[in-house]
């Protein structure tokens, strides 16, 4: 009830709430019903909840996988899933243009290292 009550005194029309939680995939039953109540909570407005997990490591009999097909038939709570592909040489090249405010063109090279390294995996990019 604490982390309800927490979110809810955050969550406000002029100020909402957006709470992020990475590697869900090591997520626990406990921890699945906090998340559970804190997003099913019909009390609960303006707040926006993001998780990540690798999708590699979660099976049909993990908790997050349960959870996720239980508020896939409420129709109260909207969901979006996006799945991160590889990224590739040109998308690797802009998103380090963008970080080292550089050009593209100056980019390329490294572009191709790191995806020969990681094939692509934004994780470790």
């Amino acid at each position: 009830m604490l982390i309800q009550n927490f979110t809810k005194v955050f969550a406000r029309e002029n100020q909402p709430l957006v709470m992020f939680i990475d590697d869900m995939q090591w997520i626990d039953d406990a921890g699945m019903q906090l998340l559970e109540k804190t997003v099913g909570d019909r009390e609960l407005h303006n707040f926006l909840f993001i998780g990540s997990y690798r999708e590699n490591e979660v099976n049909q009999s993990h908790p997050l996988t349960r959870i996720m097909a239980k508020m896939e038939n409420r129709d109260e709570i909207s969901r979006e899933y996006i799945i991160l592909s590889p990224l590739n040489k040109q998308n690797t090249a802009e998103l380090l243009a963008d970080t080292f405010s550089l050009d593209v063109v100056k980019t390329k090279e490294l572009a191709d290292i790191l995806i020969e390294k990681t094939d692509g995996n934004p994780f470790f990019i």
